[in-house]
């Protein structure tokens, strides 16, 4: 089970538990307890290959003491055996001809953003524009609550909207730059619902536009 053992009895897992076998026959012999010395013998113990079945047969009926061969620490079997803390830990890894190495050419901005917008995805376009729309109807429901209380919102119909707009924005964005807060009972009840709902939008926009540039 190369690199965790071989047939010439080397590897990860062999090297290794020679390392612990020394530790503890010096911790041991220092410690000068006679049954545990008694125990440990004289010679170092004998090492054999069996098959992987025979491996955990021998082990769950105790003729053999310690099995090694890269076992998976699987749920079922850590109720029959007691597992060793893992000391090798695998990830994912990409690999890629040697002949397309990335370049500084190949990461671009232009390629950046054609890989976002070649395909677009419809979620992203959905969110985007329901941002939008949503944002709109906020502001006009804010300046509508707010326009005779609030000195940070006009009366004017067009500017007005265009600063609740602002707000939509910001507060969706989790920005919040408090330029402009609500004054009115009912305008912080809208601008507490439009921050959960512009929150989720924004969330839907930018995991779609992240899985297009990773698809792409």
């Amino acid at each position: 089970y190369p690199p965790f053992t071989y047939s010439d009895k080397t590897g990860y897992d062999i090297e290794n538990w020679w390392r612990v076998y020394e530790i503890m026959n010096g911790q041991i012999r220092s410690d000068a307890i006679p049954a545990q010395v008694a125990a440990l013998g004289s010679t170092r113990p004998t090492m054999e290959f069996y098959p992987f079945s025979t491996v955990m047969a021998m082990v769950e009926n105790n003729t053999l003491d310690v099995g090694m061969c890269g076992i998976y620490a699987l749920a079922e079997r850590s109720k029959q055996f007691d597992f060793a803390p893992p000391y090798h830990v695998s990830a994912l890894r990409v690999l890629v001809p040697a002949g397309n190495s990335l370049t500084e050419d190949d990461l671009s901005l232009q390629l950046v953003f054609r890989s976002m917008y070649y395909k677009v995805s419809s979620v992203a376009v959905f969110s985007l524009l329901s941002l939008l729309y949503c944002s709109m109807l906020f502001a006009h429901i804010f300046w509508l609550v707010e326009r005779h209380t609030n000195r940070s919102i006009p009366r004017n119909y067009g500017k007005g909207v265009f600063e609740g707009m602002w707000l939509g924005i910001v507060t969706a964005a989790t920005i919040g730059y408090g330029d402009i807060t609500p004054s009115t009972r009912v305008g912080k009840l809208v601008s507490m619902a439009w921050i959960l709902w512009g929150t989720l939008l924004i969330a839907m926009f930018s995991a779609a536009i992240t899985s297009s540039l990773i698809a792409n």
